[in-house]
């Protein structure tokens, strides 16, 4: 681990002798960011979680979000889990972005993913999200998902929401603050506030933490982790 994250280190200084661009992430916190990534980029989202529940019972996951993007309006993206206390690695998710509204203060895009149930007996999934982000200055924004989920199988379809408000105090420190929720035959409210810093410009490290408002549910949670973006250099941009 320790070498792990010395080459990241390393390759991170390395690459921004070259490139100068702001990371965008969708750490910390839930919400989705409605940017896609240069076309050649590939962006790693990866975290830690320890979750605390009121019936007495933790659980730790290990998340990991791979992003690929395919220019300025479309990327694709891959996510998996696994349930360190249980060992169960979790079916992956395949999915894309698309731009569809971007202007100075205003962006809009669409998000959908279904989950490759290959490795266990978890259900077909799909999943599509409105993604909304407006900037309210320049060093703050309020983000807003809306999504759905369909199981065919059981032919269920429930909602999920985040609205997030976000602030960067200086160029290397930003803040989030966010109430996210889902509702099926009830209604799960959540909060949690987080913070991320920039080490250099390719490189975050960030925590959050919150927890529901609901009975037997998450009561509450903490994560840690860290976002990278691995820059291609395009010879025909």
């Amino acid at each position: 681990m320790k070498v792990l994250v010395g080459l990241i280190l390393l390759l991170s200084f390395r690459v921004c002798l070259a490139f100068e661009s702001d990371l965008i992430s969708e750490r910390p916190g839930q919400a989705l960011s409605p940017n896609c990534l240069n076309r050649g980029n590939i962006q790693l989202q990866a975290g830690f979680d320890l979750n605390s529940y009121s019936y007495n019972l933790n659980s730790s996951l290990s998340n990991t979000i791979i992003r690929f993007g395919m220019g300025e309006k479309f990327e694709i993206n891959t996510g998996y889990n696994y349930q360190i206390n249980s060992e169960i690695l979790q079916s992956p998710i395949l999915g894309f972005k698309m731009a569809v509204l971007k202007k100075q203060k205003h962006q809009i895009a669409i998000q959908y993913n279904t989950v490759i149930n290959q490795l266990n007996k978890e259900p077909y999934n799909n999943s599509f999200k409105l993604i909304a982000a407006h900037k309210l200055s320049s060093k703050a924004e309020l983000t807003c998902n809306a999504g759905v989920d369909y199981t065919p199988i059981f032919d269920t379809m429930s909602g999920h929401y985040v609205v997030s408000f976000s602030i960067n105090p200086t160029n290397k420190i930003g803040l989030v603050f966010e109430n996210y929720g889902n509702f099926n035959t009830s209604f799960n409210t959540y909060f949690d506030l987080g913070i991320g810093f920039l080490i250099t410009p390719l490189l975050q490290i960030d925590t959050y933490f919150g927890g529901g408002l609901n009975n037997k549910v998450e009561e509450a949670f903490i994560s840690c982790g860290f976002t990278y973006r691995f820059e291609f250099k395009n010879n025909n941009d």
